[in-house]
């Protein structure tokens, strides 16, 4: 790799091993066949030896992985709290790294350590000897390891306060760093959110790396696209930094090329030379070349180059290694921004893995995301899923994306608002910690520079009345001058930057969530971007009152068993609502806040992967619990989909159509309205085009339908086409005006089913409920699913909670039900409750029930007085004897 941004190929030539951040985030492959040093790497993954608290005795323990995850890696309860740990191993140094550099990559860790090799200390010279939180560093151990003997390290780490939330607190002031990171009282190094949720731990890959004692250190990459999406007037910048680690003087010749990884061409760049004194680093420059035939990265097309870079010197190579980039640019322009010249709309949310299972929003029994999901696999997957839902910005929250993340958006075309973990900084100290903010900001944007996915860096969370936010900002533009930096979360006097970004307008945690003002909440500013970086917050779901209308009340973190709770698919259609909302004050930059999940359902299973390498890079948790992503057992299903997830989906669409007095009078528990034949019904849309290319026509086909409880399509009443033309980044208002037939006799609920073609091709289609034609329908009772096919069960299995979903497809706010079942071993969480539209509620098994080789055919029913009855249909076989499991 290049310094910092090196990518590490394993002494086996079977596997290529990721560790750790790589500087520009590579995907590079470096050799110097001249040399007896190639770049190669070794693992250090895997069992190590730790000491809780420094002393006592030591326990056995995976790396990387979170001490404060216990339920993760079955590590012993009371480690949640557990506030400074020693982490050891043994190394042996490859024979064939002699020549060469030696370094230690340490990936990442939390919240800040030391370390050391053969009892002398290695890192943090600048920073108080300590390695900050949740960076890669990249450690010169060549004078102090040992090629003919075993090579002892240690890794010192603290985790600070031991406040976990969802868990008993401890005393905020509580805290167990050491004293020299503190002036009178105030902590100077950084400190982010770990107090709060964890993440404790070394966390990242380790491995051993070898260099060329002549090697690249670093690599800048920076294309000019003036402003426009003409390549004629295109510029790019290289700067190449070359570190001499050998004893005499060295004249170097450089030389680059860019290889489309595509097949789009090829551009060679003139050599360049650098002469260096023995310990000098050196930069060439490559400045403001001409390139008039590159290809873009789009989101859509996302193209990638990789620039080839050789070191020689009297025609013989010292080193070589490949930068991954792409040419894009993205800009402020006036109070919007721009895409390689072309206006664009960032729609997205926090993509947040800095929880632990302790932490829950909303019931119990919903999705969880938390740093279980931060396996490599899983992590692919989940993004691929994101991407899915339309939305094409994700915020790494808390610095909680791992390595393979930046790679993924750059091949993909996700956007990525990289963020420091920085929140509340004010709590805990001040300007007396401005150097080290500084330079943890530096090295960050140093590591990861070279992403075109990265669009902008934020520089801070919610840090009010700091000025650490302002001197973030201006470390950034010391080593990225192209992109926009701003701060996350302002009130008013705060430090801003390049976007003014609020959050919670409508009022926290869920101001807005209900609404008939949903037009009135949010206003674009005119001067700059105005973004809503957390719009509304699963703190605790809201309940309803008898009636199906929400009160002002919560239920409590965890709770899921209230008859009176919002359901997850009502959440999910009313925070998706909000972004709509956003999308209509013409909001350049529209997120709400860790509510995506919630458009999956939880895998029903505790999986248990077989980690057959331990070397390989990631997080490798022995329990995944109930995850929402499963790539590692066949029996279940990669993701599960909630009802609503096409709504959200709709609701992030580069090209929709939405009604717009659907969106504004949606509250949950509102009486419906009743359309009578003979009338005319006229409709407000609102039309966006969000894409970065093609025609700005968009064909409108809509149909108004006469639809049965049953769901099935009884009449159309109406149908006609609107077409219209919407420049790109912008919107625009229409009216539809239809006449409902006279002498109709087929009454139902009155759907409005709106499409959108573009070019040819279907991009959106949703169909929206108006109310009762002619009379509101009878209450009429369903459930999903109607049938639950377990298969083999033991008593962890059966003692799995699972989903049932019950719906009252007629009108009728209130319905009451009660249920039974057919065996004694199914438990509900609920037998009995009022149906105000939907209700999520919960079933299992009871492992003393059952004894091997017991056929379970159940079924459960569900009765109501005024809206008949429904069931579900159980069936599994149990294989194995009782045991307690899954609750």
């Amino acid at each position: 790799m290049c310094s910092h941004e090196e990518i590490r190929t394993m002494i086996s030539p079977k596997r290529t091993c990721w560790a750790g951040l790589v500087a520009c985030l590579l995907t590079a492959a470096c050799t110097a066949p001249s040399e007896p040093t190639v770049r190669e790497e070794v693992s250090l993954n895997g069992e190590w030896r730790f000491q809780p608290n420094g002393r006592g005795e030591e326990f056995s323990v995976v790396v990387p992985s979170f001490w404060d995850a216990p339920q993760d890696y079955l590590y012993p309860e009371e480690w949640l709290h557990l506030r400074h740990g020693i982490y050891r191993r043994e190394f042996t140094v490859p024979e064939s790294f002699r020549d060469g550099r030696v370094m230690l990559r340490i990936g990442r860790l939390g919240v800040m350590g030391k370390v050391f090799v053969n009892g002398r200390q290695v890192g943090g010279e600048t920073t108080l000897g300590y390695l900050m939180l949740q960076l890669p560093y990249t450690l010169d151990v060549t004078d102090l390891v040992s090629f003919d003997a075993p090579n002892r390290l240690e890794v010192r780490i603290w985790g600070g306060q031991s406040i976990v939330h969802g868990q008993d607190e401890l005393d905020p002031d509580e805290q167990d760093f050491p004293p020299d990171v503190f002036d009178d009282g105030k902590l100077l190094l950084p400190y982010g959110v770990d107090h709060y949720d964890g993440r404790r731990g070394l966390n990242g890959d380790v491995t051993l790396q070898s260099r060329p004692s002549v090697y690249v250190s670093d690599v800048h990459v920076i294309p000019d696209l003036h402003g426009n999406a003409n390549v004629a007037d295109d510029e790019i910048e290289i700067r190449v930094e070359v570190t001499n680690r050998r004893s005499e003087p060295v004249a170097i010749t450089l030389r680059a090329e860019a290889v489309s990884t595509s097949g789009r061409g090829t551009r060679a760049f003139p050599e360049r030379r650098l002469e260096l004194a023995p310990g000098q680093k050196g930069v060439a420059v490559w400045e403001r070349l001409s390139w008039t035939d590159a290809a873009y990265w789009w989101p859509h097309d996302p193209h990638l180059y990789r620039l080839a870079i050789d070191l020689s010197t009297n025609g013989a190579v010292l080193d070589s290694c490949e930068t991954r980039f792409g040419c894009r640019e993205f800009r402020v322009v006036g109070h919007h921004f721009e895409l390689n010249g072309v206006r664009v709309n960032l729609r997205g949310d926090a993509y947040e893995f800095s929880w632990h299972e302790g932490y829950r929003h909303g019931p119990s029994l919903g999705p969880v995301i938390s740093t279980k999901e931060l396996v490599p696999a899983m992590q692919r997957r989940l993004l691929e899923e994101y991407q899915a839902l339309n939305m094409n910005v994700l915020r790494p929250h808390k610095a909680s994306g791992i390595d393979e993340l930046y790679d993924w958006c750059d091949e993909l075309g996700m956007m990525v608002m990289d963020e420091a973990p920085f929140w509340e900084v004010f709590q805990r100290t001040d300007e007396r910690a401005r150097p080290y903010y500084e330079e943890w900001v530096r090295q960050w944007v140093r590591e990861r520079k070279n992403h075109p996915s990265i669009i902008m860096w934020i520089i801070g969370n919610e840090c009010w009345g700091s000025a650490i936010p302002e001197f973030n900002y201006r470390a950034v533009k010391e080593i990225d001058r192209t992109r926009p930096v701003f701060h996350e979360g302002i009130r008013p006097g705060d430090f801003e930057g390049d976007e003014e970004c609020l959050h919670y307008t409508g009022g926290y945690p869920m101001g807005p969530f209900n609404t008939t003002d949903l037009y009135g909440i949010y206003q674009a500013n005119p001067e700059k971007p105005r973004g809503e970086g957390e719009a509304v917050f699963a703190d605790g779901w809201p309940l309803k009152d008898f009636s199906g209308r929400l009160t002002d009340r919560r239920s409590e973190r965890g709770e899921s068993g209230n008859p009176d709770m919002l359901t997850q698919a009502e959440w999910v259609r009313g925070s998706a609502r909000i972004l709509r909302a956003m999308r209509y004050a013409g909001l350049p930059d529209a997120r709400l806040y860790a509510d995506w999940w919630y458009c999956f359902e939880p895998i029903e299973e505790n999986l248990r992967p077989d980690w057959t390498d331990p070397a390989v890079p990631g997080i490798k948790p022995k329990v995944l619990h109930r995850p929402i992503i499963n790539v590692f057992d066949d029996r279940f299903p990669e993701v599960r989909r909630n009802v609503a997830w096409e709504y959200w989906r709709n609701s992030h669409a580069p090209i929709a159509v939405f009604d717009l007095e659907h969106d504004r009078l949606d509250v949950i528990g509102r009486e419906p309205d009743v359309f009578e034949p003979g009338s005319r019904l006229r409709r407000s849309l609102v039309v966006y085009n969000d894409t970065l290319a093609g025609s700005e026509l968009v064909e409108i086909p809509w149909r108004l339908v006469v639809m049965a409880v049953t769901e099935e399509e009884a009449e159309v009443l109406a149908e006609g086409r609107l077409d219209v033309g919407v420049p790109r980044g912008e919107k625009k208002e229409i009216e539809l005006t239809a006449d409902l037939p006279a002498g109709v006799e087929a009454s139902g609920w009155l759907v409005l089913q709106l499409q959108a073609r573009h070019e040819g091709r279907l991009v959106f289609s949703e169909k929206n409920r108006l109310g009762a034609f002619i009379k509101v329908p009878p209450p009429y009772l369903a459930v999903d699913p109607q049938e639950v096919v377990l298969g083999d069960l033991d008593g962890e299995r059966g003692g799995q909670w699972r989903k049932l979903r019950l719906v009252n497809r007629g009108g009728g706010r209130s319905v009451l039900w009660k249920a039974e079942v057919s065996h004694p071993g199914i438990e509900l969480s609920l037998a009995e409750g009022n149906l105000r539209s939907e209700q999520d509620l919960y079933f299992r098994l009871d492992p003393e029930a059952f004894t091997p080789g017991n056929v379970l055919d159940a079924t459960i029913r569900f009765f109501t007085r005024e809206a008949g009855r429904a069931e579900v249909q159980v069936r599994g076989r149990w294989t194995e004897g009782s045991m307690s499991g899954g609750k």
